[in-house]
């Protein structure tokens, strides 16, 4: 409003979405990412402006120079009492531009949260178990110079990714729950955004030592979701595949149990752990006119209901909830909402015919201004 900005967070109540939300006020800050730490107390990622004194070599003058760092907040759900993690720790945000890296929201733990920070003085990015009311954080990992994410199970950090010194490569690392050293797992290349790992974990299984991991496995064909034990080094089961498709990704609920495994056709598709929610996203697409993605974001613990996002040419994209035993869906809030929809422009998807003979799915978006074609 005018020249102050006030960033807010909406409660929607999941037993009646249509109900006034309860709106917490942050302030004058960017949200980057919320979480529930229990059923009292949010997690708030917030990217805050922040000056640091800058005294380069020579006979340069000192200056300040202006960055953006991400900060990591833990309110009550009336906004009430927030703490920001590590501020209460003397030099541990200071040489930090990542405050707010969740590694485990520790679901059996409603007090703690596992993070990672690099502390005072320190190249090696450490793990911390941080306790979200005081926002005290005690150590219980020390990673390498190198390493960059760690991945729980149970809530026992067990792998460990470090990369080499050029970005291009990473060692993974496990370690089981009763030992004392990490045990060598494989060497990655690091992929491009358009060019998807060869061995890519998506989560934790419910079997001690066993994650989900997207691969090709040893049969070097498409891309399936598999079962992988760290403890012996093989492929266990097929959880997830779908004939002439590569597996995306997979949603896993905070169980450890597997929901549903995602794949691309025309539009996102997924291969699903239950048939009768397969059925409900047939039902769900089928209301919407088949027109757009619908995409699983996340999944209550009873599995009665589904937050989704839509998205598609020429329209928004939209978070609704849906409630599994009502068979309802619900809208929750529209994405980027100044676009309108008539500025933005439909997709035809086409085959062609290349000149080697095959044939390629492609999509054609024409301009909405370009008139006929």
């Amino acid at each position: 409003e005018g020249e102050a900005r006030t960033a807010y967070v909406n409660l929607i109540s999941a037993a009646d979405p249509k109900a006034p939300p309860r709106r917490l006020i942050i302030g004058d800050l960017d949200v980057y990412g919320i979480h529930w730490a229990n059923n009292e107390r949010l997690l708030i990622s917030v990217v805050l402006k922040a000056e640091e004194d800058y005294t380069p070599t020579g006979s340069f003058m000192g200056r300040k120079l202006n960055m953006s760092v991400r900060r990591l907040l833990s309110v009550g759900l009336d906004a009430a009492e927030p703490v920001m993690m590590f501020a209460a720790q003397k030099g541990y945000l200071k040489y930090n531009y990542d405050g707010g890296r969740v590694i485990d929201l520790l679901p059996d733990d409603p007090r703690s949260i596992l993070m990672a920070l690099y502390p005072p003085g320190s190249d090696n990015l450490c793990l911390y178990q941080v306790d979200i009311y005081s926002g005290m954080g005690i150590q219980v990992d020390r990673g390498s110079t190198g390493t960059y994410h760690w991945m729980t199970q149970g809530g026992k950090p067990v792998l460990r990714w470090d990369s080499n010194n050029r970005g291009t490569a990473a060692m993974l690392y496990w370690r089981g729950p009763q030992d004392t050293t990490w045990k060598f797992v494989r060497r990655m290349v690091l992929k491009t955004e358009w060019q998807k790992p060869d061995f890519e974990i998506v989560g934790a299984s419910e079997k001690p030592g066993a994650f989900y991991v997207v691969s090709r496995g040893e049969t070097g064909q498409t891309a399936a979701l598999r079962e992988f034990d760290m403890r012996t080094l093989t492929y266990e089961v097929t959880v997830a595949e779908q004939p002439g498709r590569d597996i995306e990704d997979a949603l896993i609920d905070d169980q450890r149990r597997f929901v549903a495994a995602s794949y691309v056709e025309d539009r996102v598709a997924y291969v699903f752990a239950d048939p009768a929610m397969a059925g409900h996203f047939r039902g769900i697409e089928a209301f919407l006119g088949r027109k757009q993605n619908v995409s699983l974001m996340d999944i209550s613990r009873d599995h009665n209901r589904l937050l989704i996002r839509t998205s598609g040419p020429g329209m928004h994209s939209l978070y609704c909830l849906y409630d599994v035993a009502a068979k309802k869906l619900s809208p929750l809030s529209v994405g980027k909402p100044w676009l309108t929809e008539g500025s933005l422009a439909t997709v035809e998807a086409l085959d062609v015919k290349t000149r080697d003979g095959q044939v390629i799915r492609a999509y054609l978006t024409v301009p909405r201004a370009s008139g006929p074609r």
